[in-house]
């Protein structure tokens, strides 16, 4: 089995940080491709259909959105990540400072009573400011459109 985009899409809680500057904290939610009112857009084609897109919302541990911009002196918009090979990439600005956000799947077939079951963890990277600010994260949630009541 290989991963796609429907793998990502769902509701994430970040479980795990470490690094020097882990910009997601514990217990944040990243909301991919639910299409919640915090505008994560399901999966689309990009405008000129060469890549996957999905749209996303990093929650904080209150739930309230954090935010993040495509663009330095511009007000939150609808996010985007996009497919590259088998991860999501955005990159944007938190506070004016760059950051880059990057998120790969984990699959696991596990063989349980009744026959196998697959599970997707989600695991990734974030860079905020120069490259030595890297914080590493898992996460874990509910894989294909679960939404987690967001």
């Amino acid at each position: 089995m290989s991963v796609n985009i429907n793998d990502f899409v769902g509701s994430w809680t970040v479980e795990y940080t470490c690094g020097k500057q882990p910009w997601l904290q514990q217990g944040w939610v990243i909301l991919i491709g639910t299409g919640s009112a915090f505008g994560d857009e399901v999966p689309f084609l990009t405008d000129n259909n060469a890549a996957v897109g999905v749209g996303f919302a990093v929650l904080d541990a209150e739930g309230k959105k954090v935010v993040i911009s495509t663009e330095i002196n511009i007000s939150p918009e609808p996010l985007a990540l996009i497919l590259d090979g088998s991860q999501l990439r955005w990159a944007g600005f938190v506070d004016r400072v760059p950051l880059r956000i990057y998120i790969s799947a984990s699959e696991a077939v596990l063989v349980a009573e009744g026959g196998e079951v697959r599970d997707i963890a989600l695991y990734g990277s974030t860079v905020l400011g120069d490259p030595d600010q890297v914080g590493v994260w898992g996460g874990s949630g509910t894989p294909g459109g679960g939404g987690g009541g967001y």
